[in-house]
């Protein structure tokens, strides 16, 4: 199963979450980005994000399969949205379980 994954539609971070659950797991850190209303002391008004989808999954693969490789982490996953996104909108989800 993949543990990097571009989404085009807004997504359930739930069936993430349960992915890190391990026994021997105490712990979750989870990373939420959203779309906030500035940048910079300007507005904004929303976001457009794009991405060569197969190159930004094999990448975002190879980042988190180094992470889990470095450090101490029992699992990890992450997934990063494309196309237009509202304020407020989940723009990126990640998160490790470690002991």
């Amino acid at each position: 199963m993949k543990r990097f994954r571009i989404a085009d539609q807004p997504f359930d971070t739930a069936p993430l979450r349960e992915r890190l659950l391990r026994d021997e797991a105490g712990a979750c850190s989870i990373f939420e980005g959203w779309v906030r209303n500035h940048n910079e002391g300007r507005p904004v008004h929303g976001l457009r994000y794009e991405a060569y989808v197969e190159l930004a999954e094999a990448e975002g693969e190879r980042i988190v399969e180094e992470a889990l490789a470095r450090f101490d982490i029992l699992g990890a996953c992450c997934v990063h949205r494309v196309g237009d996104l509202a304020i407020g909108e989940l723009a990126v989800w990640a998160g490790a379980s470690a002991a």
